[in-house]
């Protein structure tokens, strides 16, 4: 079984925490300070983080929605690992901070979150893969798989298409020359 702080390689993630904080000092937790990280940064413990992939966040900003709901439809988690979470998640109140795995620095193999984060749970994104049936019109036939011995060859459009461009520049030329004379 794999940690829950561990970073997949494969899957896009995302770390729900209760963040221990009011909410007034939410936005100082976000600043960079003297020493060239931000707070939440250092309770993540992985290393500075792109902005652009975490939300720290009051959760009854969604409380209508639902912290699952939010997971799932919005962020597009899977329902399965959800779903046996659910009524803990929709039950969070204060603020809240969703860590996606694209914040972590590249080759962040585990973070080591520190107080005022507490993990509520690991969820991952699984591929979902769908194989479409073969087609079975004949238009499809000698484009689509294994084309017959005896199915036309496609001719080469760029052939007549090169034509058609040289017919347009020698026509444009002779116009020139002629406006010229």
């Amino acid at each position: 079984m794999t940690d829950d702080l561990d970073v997949p390689t494969s899957l896009r993630t995302v770390w729900v925490f209760r963040v221990d904080l009011p909410q007034e000092a939410l936005e100082g937790f976000q600043e960079e300070g003297e020493t060239g990280t931000t707070p939440i940064a250092e309770a993540v413990g992985a290393g500075p983080l792109d902005p652009d992939y975490y939300e720290l966040f009051d959760a009854a900003s969604i409380l209508d929605y639902g912290m699952a709901a939010y997971l799932t439809e919005a962020n597009g988690m899977n329902p399965d690992d959800v779903g046996p979470d659910a009524k803990t998640l929709d039950a969070l109140t204060g603020p809240v901070l969703l860590l996606f795995d694209a914040a972590l620095p590249e080759g962040t193999a585990r973070i080591a979150p520190s107080a005022p984060l507490t993990l509520v749970g690991r969820y991952e994104e699984k591929p979902r893969f769908s194989v479409a049936p073969p087609l079975q019109s004949e238009a499809a036939a000698g484009v689509i798989g294994d084309a017959p011995a005896d199915a036309p060859q496609p001719g080469r459009p760029g052939s007549i298409a090169s034509l058609v461009l040289v017919a347009v520049i020698v026509l444009a030329g002779l116009l020139i020359w002629a406006a010229l004379r």
